[in-house]
């Protein structure tokens, strides 16, 4: 199952990037911005894939909605997400970012994984935890963007 999934994300991620074309690599502007990506809980008992789409506001700011498929030994889930990130450049060449996604899959029932985050051209890693009315969780993830490039 899991060599499946990290097939289809490969897969995914080639596809992505043979669409996009040279557009600045590193620099972030305006305009459409997309994310795949990929994540696993503590211990591996748990894995997420999700889809972003949303506006990239300026070379800071992005505010996006996705769907997440969340699975987890004994069952899975449909999740969806409202997705805050900041975006830092550092002496022109590191490029860290802070990441705050607000899940749900009941109207009272809210999930938050705050996360920070390292991007190298559209390359993303992260780690994160996901905080909600159970237990907290460590995730390690990694990911894929697409626009916002745009000046």
């Amino acid at each position: 199952m899991k060599a499946k999934v990290m097939t289809m994300v490969a897969i995914l991620l080639l596809s992505v990037t043979s669409a996009m074309g040279q557009e600045g690599k590193n620099s972030l502007g305006h305009g459409y911005r997309g994310f795949i990506e990929i994540e696993e809980m503590e211990d591996f008992a748990a894995i997420n894939l999700s889809t972003t789409h949303g506006y990239q506001f300026n070379p800071n700011i992005f505010v996006g909605l996705g769907v997440d498929y969340f699975g987890v030994i004994g069952g899975t889930a449909w999740l969806k997400h409202a997705d805050f990130r900041y975006d830092k450049t550092f002496k022109g060449k590191y490029n860290l970012y802070f990441d705050l996604k607000i899940f749900t899959q009941k109207a009272d029932n809210f999930v938050y994984r705050p996360a920070i985050g390292y991007r190298f051209n559209h390359f993303n890693i992260n780690a994160g935890v996901w905080m909600g009315k159970g237990d907290n969780l460590f995730s390690i993830g990694i990911g894929w963007d697409f626009g916002g490039r745009k000046k």
